[in-house]
């Protein structure tokens, strides 16, 4: 299955002259009636019964008024009857096999109609889930762009994140986003009420297109019974009203064939997860697509023109006067057109920002490691399709190993040993604290390997991700099982990350007050500071050099930590 990124890079970034020549060629080979889909599907409008019966001659309401005294009806029921035997009648005659209004009964005719708009309707609903049904925002922005081609290429121009960053580069992330955002605002407003409306229509179509594919025909189908004699399965309308009223409602409100736009946007989401197969053929994918397009509303154009519906409802319901309803639908294109261009800006600017950070990160990663890579953890993994337990931290555990291996063991630990020993602090708590942060940054090796063999396949949480994996159970023991499992080890990366971190930071202030020779400061310096100096500045200007590293790998910890919050 295609990802929505997919679809969005489709929506946005298919040039106008390939959209055009897809179009045109589509044009050129479609022979799609113009002819009404409506057909028979719009009866006239009809008084009330009671109004109809007001209006006839004084002598004919008295024919029915003694008609009344003989068979103890009122004399409205008996024009009624006579109303709906008409209406039945002019069904037998003008539509036969279809509908018996004697028994209410829908026949084999109009059976074997359904059944065929059924066929026609799988060619849409296949059509509808490949495209509209799996991104509706992606799709929505296709079929606009080929109604807006200015528009949409400024869109697309003017809310791109490298194309802003080489036209603005003194401004900062935050601000080119706004002109992005801005930029949407002000060409969204741009559009015409008469692409409104055009998108509204084929917003309508799509709406009733969907509407017509999911219609329960099965459901409907197996309602019909063989009947006793020749005349093959029929099925009494009270049991389907429902639907058949659903039904109508549906063909009542397709008055319009689908555009060539709407067609072409449909043909090109549909054909998108075969275009680069090797024997992927255009031409001939094209004309399959229009040929099936033209069946389809050519049953749909059919059952309208073989099936009565309105007035097999009417007799049906002994209403005369009822009427179909339209369904609503297509007046929220405008909010989700605008919306998927806001939503693909905030991402694809999130996307940018994530990676400008990455490569920041790896360049300063490669500086401070002096081109060396990181070291891997055996069994930690943050691949979520991978099998080992994924969690979060991954990066931050890697590179606290690499810098405690490279940095911190052959050229740290050389030249603060010397204070742990013999250092001579002023102040008791200065001694304290740069103990504990040197007694966790020693460990440091020890801890990380001692959490990674805990995930491996002979560790505690190891063995209980491998006994979830084997068991057969249900998906939400599982899920439960799964996440505490995974919480656990997120919650020991976490308190690794943040006692590494604070004895980084804590022995970055420490140093710095023994090197601060003569400032008064909370962090003093040592009582002994010229014995462990000894002669020469070698010890300094390796202190010096501690207080770097150690403050350079603080400010890396933040960067990763922010680098994996942008893709959490």
């Amino acid at each position: 299955m295609e990802s929505p990124n997919a679809f969005n890079n489709l929506a946005s970034n298919l040039d106008k002259d390939e959209k055009s020549r897809l179009l045109n060629k589509l044009k050129m080979q479609s022979v799609l009636s113009e002819e009404p889909l409506i057909g028979v599907q719009d009866p006239e409008k009809q008084e009330k019964t009671d109004a109809q019966f007001d209006r006839l001659a004084w002598y004919t309401r008295l024919w029915y008024w003694l008609l009344g005294l003989f068979t103890s009806k009122t004399p409205h029921d008996i024009y009624l009857n006579d109303l709906v035997a008409a209406c039945g009648r002019d069904i037998n005659i003008l539509y036969p096999g279809r509908y018996d209004y004697q028994e209410s009964l829908l026949k084999e005719g109009f059976r074997s109609e359904i059944a065929s708009l059924k066929e026609s309707a799988r060619f849409f609903y296949a059509a509808l889930d490949s495209s509209v049904q799996r991104d509706r925002g992606a799709f929505m922005g296709y079929l606009a762009s080929l109604s807006l081609p200015d528009i949409h290429e400024a869109l697309v121009e003017n809310t791109d994140p490298n194309l802003l960053a080489g036209a603005h580069p003194e401004l900062a992330d935050t601000k080119l986003r706004t002109l992005a955002l801005e930029c949407i605002e002000k060409e969204t407003a741009k559009i015409t009420d008469d692409v409104h409306e055009i998108m509204y229509q084929n917003v309508r179509v799509l709406f009733c297109l969907k509407a017509l594919s999911s219609f329960l025909y099965d459901r409907f189908l197996m309602a019909f019974k063989q009947n006793s004699g020749d005349d093959g399965a029929v099925c009494p309308v009270s049991i389907v009203k429902t639907q058949l009223i659903g039904l109508n409602n549906i063909l009542f409100s397709m008055k319009k064939i689908p555009s060539m736009e709407l067609l072409s946007a449909l043909f090109v989401f549909t054909m998108q997860e075969h275009q680069n197969e090797q024997d992927f053929d255009e031409d001939k994918e094209l004309q399959k697509f229009i040929q099936r397009a033209e069946k389809a509303i050519g049953v749909i154009r059919s059952f309208n023109k073989h099936i009565p519906l309105t007035k097999i409802i009417r007799c049906a319901l002994r209403d005369l006067s009822w009427e179909p309803s339209e369904l609503a639908g297509g007046e929220d294109w405008f909010a989700v057109y605008k919306n998927y261009w806001i939503e693909s800006t905030q991402s694809n600017f999130a996307q940018w920002i994530r990676e400008r950070r990455n490569k920041k990160l790896v360049e300063a990663l490669e500086k401070y490691f002096d081109g060396g890579e990181l070291l891997p953890l055996e069994s930690s993994e943050a691949d979520q399709d991978s099998e080992q337990i994924p969690i979060n931290g991954v990066l931050l555990l890697s590179f606290l190993l690499t810098f405690h291996k490279r940095i911190f063991m052959p050229e740290i630990n050389i030249i603060i040993r010397p204070i742990l020993i013999d250092g001579e602090f002023c102040r008791q708590e200065n001694r304290i604290e740069f103990t504990e942060s040197y007694n966790v940054l020693i460990k440091l090796d020890d801890i990380i390997k001692a959490f990674d063999i805990s995930l491996s396949a002979s560790g505690d949480l190891g063995k209980q991700w491998a006994q979830i994996s084997a068991d057969i159970q249900s998906i939400t023991i599982r899920r439960r099982k799964v996440h505490a499992i995974t919480e656990q080890a997120d919650e020991q990366v976490g308190k690794i990350v943040r006692n590494a971190y604070d004895a980084l930071v804590s022995m970055e202030k420490v140093l710095d007050g023994v090197a601060s020779v003569g400032h008064l400061t909370r962090y003093d310096t040592l009582t002994n500071l010229p014995k462990i100096c000894g002669k020469g500045t070698t010890f300094m200007d390796g202190l010096a050099l501690a207080i770097k590293n150690i403050h350079t790998a603080v400010q890396l910890l933040d960067d990763i930590k922010a680098v994996d919050a942008i893709d959490d």
